[in-house]
């Protein structure tokens, strides 16, 4: 039996660390990265997410604000 594959939003700045990530979970997830807030405010306008990770430290300010914007799937 083959699980449904989750998705995933990975809000970091550092690239190489985005493609570490990337390349662990791509058999198991579908990724979208965003490596600012701005960025990724807009996917998280058009998406919904099973999981969010994130990295809190952001050149354009704390990657908790975007907490309360932030959709699980149910």
């Amino acid at each position: 039996m083959t699980l449904p594959r989750k998705r995933l939003l990975h809000v970091e700045d550092d690239a190489d660390f985005l493609a570490y990530v990337k390349l662990i979970l791509e058999d198991i997830a579908d990724i979208d990265q965003a490596e600012t807030l701005e960025s990724a405010h807009e996917l998280l306008d058009k998406n919904t997410y099973d999981l969010l990770l994130l990295d809190v430290d952001l050149p354009d300010g704390s990657g908790m604000t975007i907490l309360d914007e932030f959709r699980f799937i149910h």
